[in-house]
């Protein structure tokens, strides 16, 4: 299916600590910054270690198939370049990457070791964006955004049972250590069945909110959207310039 991927500043570092050019050789240009850094060292990571993202595949889809998947990432990229604090859309691409069909890289623009439950309902609403411009579209739904759907709903899950970010309150449910998607496995672990009947309606709740706030901004922004779809169908990846220059 397509992704969407933000790179984790811990990986970031890993250039430093690990695998860092030879001697002589820079990232980037002194002047260009933490935010700068960050993207070069994003980039140098990525060609250095191609199994992080997968190797780039040619797949023989069909011309439907692969105009369903330049408009899915370029759902992703219209709905995070509308919400302001997502960071800005680095690369957008149609071509495979290991069991991906495209991508939208996201990667920090500058350091950050926080985040606030509005820039966590902006990156659910940014992952749901592949979705909802299927919806838009074709006006059907592909199995390429299960991968988008799992990241969404890992981080509504965290916000609503571990972060107290949801109507439930300042509350946290994770009595103990608890999976990716919520699941208790240590022994003794317990939420009633009203409490967690009221966890999967509150995760219901703001999954669906934030999927109409994407399939809106979509909407509002269809010529945009044919743009940088007919784009990645012509050139099949788009970089941080081409990208803006098309949605202005």
């Amino acid at each position: 299916g397509a992704g969407q991927y933000f790179t984790p500043r811990p990986l970031i570092q890993a250039i430093v600590d690990v695998i860092a050019p030879k001697p002589g050789e820079m990232i980037c240009d002194p002047a260009c910054g933490t935010g700068g850094f960050l993207l070069a060292a994003h980039d140098y990571l990525v060609k250095k270690n191609p199994h992080l993202t997968g190797p780039e595949k040619k797949r023989l889809q069909s011309p439907e198939e692969r105009r369903m998947t330049a408009y899915h990432e370029t759902g992703h990229a219209i709905v995070a370049s509308q919400l302001p604090h997502m960071d800005p859309v680095h690369r957008v691409s149609i071509v495979s990457r290991g069991l991906a069909l495209g991508f939208t890289e996201i990667p920090p623009a500058s350091d950050r070791y926080n985040h606030t439950k509005t820039e966590l309902l902006e990156r659910v609403t940014s992952l749901l964006g592949g979705r909802a411009a299927e919806e838009v579209i074709f006006k059907e739904f592909s199995a390429g955004a299960s991968s988008d759907l799992a990241q969404a709903t890992s981080i509504v899950r965290r916000m609503v049972m571990e972060l107290g970010m949801s109507a439930l309150g300042p509350i946290s449910l994770a009595s103990g250590e608890m999976e990716w998607f919520g699941v208790m496995r240590e022994p003794g672990s317990y939420v009633s069945e009203e409490t967690a009947g009221k966890v999967d309606r509150e995760i219901g709740k703001i999954l669906g909110e934030a999927y109409l706030q994407a399939r809106q901004i979509l909407e509002n922004n269809r010529p945009r959207m044919d743009k940088v779809a007919e784009a990645l169908l012509d050139k099949e990846t788009l970089d941080e310039e081409e990208f803006k220059k098309l949605v202005g």
